[in-house]
């Protein structure tokens, strides 16, 4: 019976532990309106997700909010021209409404492919090292892991899948548990 109690209590710890991450994400990206955000967001809990023990709610927030404050500026000067690439490519798909379809289908893949690029900066990403180089490294470690590259593609579609059946649940531990399969998959 001990033992049946034991595994209940380290379910409920775990989904304690990423709904508490995901409610970190949200607030920390909203605190950065959303745009400035997002990425030193991710970054953090990238960071927290790459801790082997799972830690107290107080240290977790401290590494969250540690990480979140070291990054918020070298990150967001890459932010700035990954979202200017992603704007620019996606608007082809506007400008180029009644393209054959096999360009449309080139332009989807440079975008998929430039997800994967950012999906390896933010793992890959030293504060201390400049932006240029960080986004040429990232296209480096995005052409260079190709089985890394199918298994996040394979995470985001699943991710997708899971927000078209079960949106509520995806919505309250989609990021985390994405984030922690990320880590997975690239050690």
């Amino acid at each position: 019976m001990n033992t049946v109690l034991t595994q209940y209590a380290n379910l409920l710890q775990k989904i304690y532990w990423y709904a508490y991450v995901q409610i970190l994400w949200i607030l920390f990206t909203l605190a950065g309106l959303v745009i400035f955000g997002l990425f030193p967001a991710t970054y953090a809990l990238l960071k927290v997700t790459k801790q082997q023990t799972d830690t107290s709610a107080t240290a977790i927030f401290h590494v969250f909010r540690q990480a979140y404050r070291n990054a918020f500026f070298p990150i967001n000067k890459a932010s700035i021209i990954w979202i200017t690439m992603l704007i620019l490519m996606s608007s082809n798909l506007l400008i180029l409404p009644g393209a054959q379809p096999i360009l449309k289908l080139v332009v989807i893949s440079t975008i998929c492919f430039l997800l994967l690029c950012i999906v390896h900066f933010f793992h890959f990403f030293q504060t201390d090292k400049s932006t240029m180089a960080q986004i040429k490294r990232s296209f480096a470690h995005a052409c260079l892991h190709p089985k890394q590259n199918v298994g996040y593609a394979c995470i985001f579609l699943l991710l997708g899948a899971a927000l078209w059946f079960i949106p509520g649940i995806t919505c309250f531990f989609g990021v985390s548990i994405t984030a922690k399969a990320i880590t997975y998959i690239a050690q």
